[in-house]
Order: C-alpha cells, then sequence, then structure tokens
C-alpha cells in the first residue's frame, strides 16, 4: 500500500472540499446581494458602519478567490493561510454570540438555505475547525497535483513554512479549547436552569 500515494490524495481531496464550499459560500452571498449580507453581519454586533459594508462587498470575492486559488493549487501556502484567518476569524465571531446568548443567523450560504442550518450552531464551530484543520495539513505539505508543482513555486518553502504553520496550529488549538470549554459552561449553565425550574415546581406542588 502507498502510504504517500494516499496522503496526497487525501491533500488533494481537502484542497477541493474546502475551495468548493469557499467558492460555493461566495456565490450565493453574491446572488444573495450585498445588502441582505450586510444585515447579516450587523446582526453579529462586532463591527458596523463603513467597515461592515466593505466585508458585505469584498467578503464573498475573497472566498471565491481563495477557493479557486485552493483548487487550482496556485499560491497554495497564501491561500491556505489566507482561508485560515477567515473561517478563525468567523468560528471566533459566531463564538462570541453563544457566550452572549445571542445566537443570530449564519449568513454562510446565502438567504436560500433551509432556516434550520442557517442558525449559527456548535456544528459550525465543529465545521470549521475541522476545515482549518484542513488548511494546516495543506499549508504544511508540497501541494501534489497543482500549478504551483507544475511551476516549481518558489512561494512553497519547506525550510521556511515550519515556524508558521507551529502557529496556525496553536491558534487553532486555542480556537478548539474555547468552543469547548464555552460549551461545557453553557451547557452547564442550561442544566442548572432545568434542576432549579424543576425544584421550584417540585416546591409549589
Amino acid at each position: 500500500m502507498n502510504y504517500a500515494l494516499m496522503f496526497d490524495a487525501a491533500l488533494i481531496l481537502g484542497r477541493f472540499i474546502v475551495g468548493g464550499l469557499l467558492v460555493l459560500a461566495g456565490l450565493l452571498k453574491l446572488k444573495a446581494g450585498p445588502r441582505w449580507f450586510l444585515r447579516q453581519i450587523l446582526a453579529y454586533e462586532v463591527v458596523k458602519g463603513r467597515t461592515a459594508w466593505l466585508l458585505a462587498r469584498g467578503l464573498p470575492w475573497a472566498e471565491i478567490v481563495c477557493g479557486v486559488l485552493l483548487m487550482a493549487g496556485l499560491l497554495t501556502p497564501l491561500a491556505a493561510v489566507a482561508t485560515f484567518v477567515l473561517l478563525w476569524a468567523f468560528t471566533a465571531v459566531v463564538i462570541s454570540t453563544f457566550w452572549r446568548g445571542k445566537p443570530v443567523d449564519c449568513g454562510c450560504f446565502g438567504h436560500r438555505t433551509h432556516p434550520q442550518t442557517q442558525k449559527a450552531r456548535w456544528t459550525i464551530v465543529y465545521r470549521n475547525l475541522i476545515l482549518m484543520g484542513l488548511l494546516v495539513a495543506i499549508y504544511g505539505y508540497p501541494p501534489p497535483l497543482s500549478v504551483d508543482a507544475w511551476l516549481n513555486s518558489p512561494l512553497y518553502q519547506p525550510d521556511n513554512s515550519i515556524l508558521a504553520a507551529a502557529w496556525l496550529v496553536l491558534f487553532w488549538l486555542a480556537l478548539l479549547f474555547a468552543a469547548v470549554a464555552l460549551q461545557w459552561w453553557v451547557y452547564r449553565q442550561g442544566n442548572g436552569r432545568h434542576l432549579s425550574q424543576a425544584t421550584s415546581a417540585s416546591q409549589r406542588q
């Protein structure tokens, strides 16, 4: 069994999964329109004004560009880092809504997505963490079957990428820890409320 070939195939598949999702998300946001996406951004209550408008205009195009670059394997390390930053920032914002007790619509795949899948939930957080894990692997290894490989791109320098990959792993672990800790806290808070309500009901009886 050729494990190197299997690993290369997994990297290619990972590039197309992450890149394809990005392109799809960007196109659906463009189809929904900047005003719709602006409302989704403002609902998170993190940015407002001109910054929110610039994000509504530019983020869908950034997703499409990063997705195409990943699938083509062109400027792969730069595209992987840029995508990692986008996903990390979005996931951190989603986690902040849970912390504030104000879950909002995800806004990930346009307004035609089913309402049950649009609501920002923990599944979105862990989905993004999985995608970020794939991006760390994509960044850390030479991209097989890619434009970079055909051009022998100097942008991929394994000896110089170890430290950057370590930082990506560190940020990924920090976000994972924050997600697990907050979900545990929310679960405990919910159990505490249910227990308090049950105790009050039994006392009234």
